[in-house]
Order: structure tokens, then sequence, then C-alpha cells
């Protein structure tokens, strides 16, 4: 019987998503990203992160 790796969050996100491209990304920038590709505006982004719309904005800027 052939044993499954269990990946954690923090290793799916250190192996597969720091660097998409050649572009490092932060953790919170990818779910940024996750919350845009979804459809969610800054304003719905902030309010699941618990932060200010103004920090989504920069983070936003960031990852442009």
């Amino acid at each position: 019987m052939q044993k499954t790796k269990i990946y954690l969050p923090q290793e799916i996100y250190t192996k597969h998503l720091e660097i998409v491209n050649g572009i490092r990304f932060t953790r919170r920038e990818i779910e940024v990203i996750v919350y845009i590709l979804s459809g969610r505006t800054a304003k719905t982004i902030s309010s699941f992160l618990f932060v200010s719309p103004k920090t989504i904005e920069t983070h936003i800027r960031n990852i442009m």
C-alpha cells in the first residue's frame, strides 16, 4: 500500500505559491489575489481579512 503525503498549508505556500513566474509574493498577497480572482472588491476583501481597505489597496499596488 502506498502512503500519500499530506501537505500542510504552510508547506503548499512555501513550495508552490511563494514564487509565481519568478515573482515573489507574501502569503497575504496570495490571499488578496485569490479574493480578486473571485471578483471581490477591496472593501469586501478588507472585511474578510480584518484590515482596512487602504491596506488592501496597498497590497494590490504591490502585486501589480
